[in-house]
């Protein structure tokens, strides 16, 4: 199976607000189901070595505030922890994860003056092993996945991923991670069709389109998937989106890969079907952490954290209510 080599970040100072663009990109940032976003942003969820890379800002709309219909407000901007500089950074052996283990989460949150989001969470995931996080509705699950790929801003607490401090250095952790799905927020473009959608995928991760198509015909190959190049989007089925999304995140080389609500509108047999496809991705090197409903099955083997129910109904709105999108450049 052939792999793309994965780029260098290049070292670019400065973070830089770049207005939402209509990029028609195979997998499209969209707010339909958040309380903080107006409207779609129609944007890719990158890795920082690609122009405008997603990055959630958590911030609390106070409740008089114009922002809290719903409505992002520049005026109520959130104050954003220092972060030290992303260059490589220089580990002593404390620094680095255990022997063994891919990821460590110590007292990993984010929490808002309303209320907390997800948190404090200990986790730790063996290497070679796929991730489940579970937990009801309003437990923090898409927040939880962003901040597993750098992706979410207010993070405190210990993140290890492999030998880098995924909390001081975001940007890297964006690099070395990838988003299959966060529902609501990255999604795929259903108006698309396969074909289109595997080109602007590889587009946006830096692959040429000749070598993206190759990667996920190899791809097809192993899993034994195969997908229409004519056929839309919305036309596929849940099961059929699910494990789309799955391959088009390995197009590139990731230490992880999240990919929110794998259960939805999926039955127990679908689910299945799911974990046996990632089992033959993980042995590819493609190892991905998955979020769930509590009562949902998780791949085998898998390590498996439970988020705690929200506190409040307040805590409950908050779980989708503090995403607040930001497009950001690649320095950031």
């Amino acid at each position: 199976m052939s792999k793309t080599p994965h780029r260098p970040a290049d070292d670019e100072p400065g973070v830089h607000e770049v207005p939402p663009t209509s990029s028609g990109s195979g997998i499209a940032a969209s707010g339909s189901g958040l309380a903080a976003l107006a409207e779609p942003v129609d944007a890719m969820a990158l890795p920082s070595d690609s122009p405008g890379a997603l990055v959630i800002e958590a911030k609390a709309m106070p409740s008089d505030s114009p922002g809290s219909d719903g409505v992002p407000d520049p005026r109520h901007e959130a104050s954003e922890p220092a972060i030290v500089s992303d260059a490589a950074p220089r580990h002593s052996a404390r620094d680095r994860t255990p022997e063994g283990l891919s990821l460590v989460a110590r007292g990993l949150e984010v929490r808002t003056p309303q209320g907390r989001v997800f948190g404090p969470v200990d986790w730790q995931v063996p290497a070679g092993a796929h991730g489940a996080v579970l937990g009801v509705q309003g437990s923090g699950r898409s927040a939880f996945l962003l901040a597993l790929a750098g992706r979410l801003r207010g993070l405190t607490g210990h993140l290890m991923v492999g030998d880098l401090d995924g909390v001081t250095h975001p940007r890297l952790l964006r690099h070395r991670t990838a988003v299959a799905r966060i529902t609501d927020l990255v999604e795929l473009e259903p108006h698309l069709t396969v074909a289109d959608s595997i080109d602007e995928h590889a587009l946006s991760e830096g692959i040429r389109q000749r070598q993206g198509r190759a990667v996920f015909a190899d791809l097809e190959d192993a899993t034994g998937r195969r997908f229409d190049r004519r056929r839309r989007v919305h036309d596929l089925t849940a099961l059929e989106r699910t494990l789309f999304v799955a391959l088009l995140s390995c197009q590139r080389p990731a230490h992880h890969i999240v990919l929110d609500d794998v259960d939805d509108a999926l039955t127990h047999a679908q689910l299945d079907e799911v974990y046996g496809t990632l089992q033959i991705l993980g042995e590819l090197g493609h190892y991905f952490v998955v979020s769930a409903l509590e009562s949902s099955a998780v791949p085998p083997g898998a390590a498996v954290v439970h988020l705690a129910p929200p506190e409040t109904t307040e805590s409950l709105q908050l779980s989708f209510g503090h995403l607040h999108p930001r497009l950001v450049a690649k320095g950031s």
